[in-house]
């Protein structure tokens, strides 16, 4: 499975709506297969939800999303694991090993454990606790 994490300087970038530099992670059973970094310059939520989408990701790990980007992310087929935070090497550890979303990589203020229930194309979803 594809996993896009977005980065800055080595970390979880804070916000994923303006964040342009990723991760991609192919993982299968807890094992890297191989990784990728790609820019994907100033554009819409919508174009880089598409973008990632096109790149066959599966689960998006990120800081902090927008309820609409986090709506088309859903819509566009991937998984979000929001509010995440800290060196991106740690948490895709953690991800390898089923155990985020993890309470020390929770961003500051986000204490409740969520996920992003989407509603399919074009509807808005909601969060939910885990």
């Amino acid at each position: 499975m594809k996993v896009a994490v977005p980065v800055w300087n080595g970390r979880v970038s804070p916000v994923f709506d303006t964040a342009s530099r990723f991760i991609i992670f192919d993982i299968e059973n807890g094992v890297e297969g191989s990784r990728e970094t790609i820019l994907i310059p100033d554009v819409s939520y919508l174009a880089r939800s598409k973008r990632l989408s096109e790149l066959g990701v599966e689960y998006l790990i990120c800081g902090a999303i927008s309820n609409h980007a986090a709506s088309l992310a859903c819509a566009n087929g991937m998984r979000i694991i929001p509010w995440m935070s800290g060196d991106v090497e740690e948490v895709i550890d953690s991800f390898k090993k089923g155990a985020l979303p993890e309470q020390r990589f929770l961003m500051p203020g986000c204490r409740e454990r969520r996920r992003f229930k989407g509603r399919g194309r074009g509807g808005m979803g909601r969060w939910q606790n885990y």
